[in-house]
């Protein structure tokens, strides 16, 4: 049987092009997956929705930025369109669940999956972050 000899400089070189082929494909997975949340964050679509009793309208808006695609909300009176409550927090839309009323009540919960829960609950007359 013949015995094969690699000389170091060629099994330098294979080890080389495997590396760069690895990374080449790592970062045309990242670029991939990238572009995909990217588009997924695009794709939010703001909404509006009535208090259960009907006084008032949580609204979303989307706004964009150089860092990103955010949500946000305010209410308005339903009987006259003042915005009573405007939320200043922004939410990144790809990590959104949801922005809503609570239970039937006039407080609202913006679940995200990376600041969980948040409440913004109604006393007073105004609205205020839990």
């Amino acid at each position: 049987m013949k015995k094969i000899h690699i000389k170091p400089f060629h099994f330098l070189a294979a080890i080389v092009f495997v590396l760069v082929a690895a990374g080449l494909y790592v970062d045309f997975s990242l670029f991939a997956y990238n572009k995909a949340i990217h588009d997924l964050a695009h794709e939010y679509q703001p909404y509006s929705v009535a208090s259960a009793d009907g006084k008032y309208i949580l609204r979303t808006i989307k706004t964009e930025d150089s860092t990103g695609v955010y949500a946000s909300f305010l209410i308005r009176s339903a009987a006259d369109e003042t915005v009573l409550f405007n939320c200043q927090e922004k939410y990144r839309t790809v990590d959104l669940k949801t922005i809503a009323w609570i239970n039937n009540s006039d407080n609202v919960a913006v679940e995200s999956g990376d600041v969980g829960t948040v409440r913004y609950i109604y006393q007073n007359g105004n609205w205020a972050r839990e």
